[in-house]
């Protein structure tokens, strides 16, 4: 396998990471395949019944429209925002690093001021010490309750 065809190979795959696929099925298709990953997807829909989780009383983020609500109106996120925050909420109460989020989340790389420009702008929407900053580390997600 050729650099060339390795390194567009990983870009797909960690396009697919975004999309929390439950599995990854190559060609040629076999039935067993098929089989073991649909039981990996309705084992993955078992699990994550909680399909709304809260930051405040008002605010939550639903996990199956992809959308943060306040008051029960939809805030309009960019791509990059709900990239981020679904990114934390993987790693709840977890310090993620900086070089973390610029190397799994973008492919061009992001700079820290570009960083912290998104992290205000989601701010301005979650309940305060929502979204912690750890000193020359990274950010960390604080949960409702």
């Amino acid at each position: 396998m050729s650099l060339l065809l390795l390194i567009q190979t990983l870009s797909i795959f960690l396009k697919a990471v975004e999309l929390n696929l439950a599995a990854y099925i190559l060609k040629p298709v076999t039935a067993i395949d098929l089989k073991n990953a649909l039981k990996k997807c309705v084992a993955n829909l078992k699990n994550n019944k909680n399909e709304k989780i809260y930051f405040s009383d008002i605010v939550y983020y639903d996990t199956i429209k992809r959308a943060l609500f306040v008051n029960e109106k939809d805030v309009i996120l960019r791509r990059s925002e709900i990239t981020f925050l679904e990114y934390l909420l993987k790693r709840v109460n977890e310090i993620v690093s900086y070089q973390e989020f610029e190397n799994n989340i973008w492919e061009e790389g992001m700079s820290s001021a570009a960083i912290r420009s998104l992290v205000r702008d989601i701010r301005k929407h979650l309940p305060p010490e929502t979204i912690i900053n750890v000193a020359r580390l990274g950010y960390k997600l604080k949960l409702y309750k």
